[in-house]
């Protein structure tokens, strides 16, 4: 449901932007949430002509950038560490650490 108190935030990767006016009522989530596009990788964030290029005037207007920094971590890495028995903290939810450790999960694979 709506709450005009709250704002809303609809966070998506950068190089996910020039698809936006391809999704279903793109001028809804702009209406909606404001749209914060963050880096991914070393990829830079797009300027503000060539977000205007891509989106249009009013969908770039609800475009907000965000830089984040880069994480080198996928699935293998922390099934990997887990096998090797390192420490996944920091690098995965609590919760998701906690449930590989009480299901043995990824100790046996290769």
């Amino acid at each position: 449901t709506e709450d005009p108190a709250r704002d809303l935030f609809f966070l998506v990767g950068a190089d996910s932007l020039a698809d936006l006016p391809h999704w279903r009522q793109p001028q809804r989530i702009a209406e909606l949430a404001t749209i914060v596009a963050v880096n991914r990788g070393d990829r830079a964030l797009p300027s503000p002509s060539e977000l205007e290029k891509a989106l249009g005037p009013l969908l770039a207007a609800r475009v907000r950038p965000a830089t984040m920094p880069a994480i080198d971590l996928s699935a293998t890495d922390i099934r990997r560490r887990v096998r090797e028995g390192r420490s996944i903290r920091f690098l995965v939810p609590r919760a998701v650490e906690v449930y590989i450790a009480e299901k043995g999960l990824y100790r046996g694979t290769t």
